[in-house]
């Protein structure tokens, strides 16, 4: 069974693929979990954003042990993405320090690893920026949008 990064791999390039065949769209956010706390609750956390909030649909992909987490949206364009997220955020905002990017297929790449790549540097930027940033766009200081 592939996991990690090797999931999120095979997963992209299927969906990219698709998405390319169909003319749809597809949606990468990754998302910071680290830095908790003591009293963290980031596993429970995670079980109920996969049963509660995401779609059956959605991928919900945890990278070994680096306290990220990759969630791959078929069908679902940039500004759904950041709606998805937004509904994250106000749903556990209190509970989880959410730091998150968004890379988009076709807007922001056309392979996985184009999207890969821009959805890790837009992270890094997010985890600069602090707890509930979320990156959508290259950053600037317009672009890094505070919760």
């Amino acid at each position: 069974m592939k996991t990690g990064l090797d999931a999120l791999g095979w997963l992209m390039d299927y969906e990219v693929r698709t998405s390319e065949r169909y003319r749809r769209y597809v949606s990468l956010v990754m998302l910071d979990l680290r830095d908790q706390g003591e009293k963290s609750t980031v596993p429970q956390w995670l079980e109920t954003m996969r049963t509660e909030t995401i779609r059956s649909s959605d991928h919900v992909i945890p990278l070994e042990h680096s306290g990220v987490v990759a969630i791959l949206m078929g069908e679902t364009s940039h500004e759904g993405a950041l709606r998805a997220l937004e509904r994250l955020q106000s749903r556990y905002g209190e509970a989880v320090a959410i730091r998150a990017s968004v890379a988009s297929y076709p807007r922001d790449g056309h392979t996985s690893r184009d999207l890969l790549s821009v959805a890790q540097r837009r992270l890094y930027s997010a985890m600069d920026s602090g707890p509930g940033t979320v990156v959508w766009n290259e950053p600037s200081a317009k672009d890094v949008g505070q919760s």
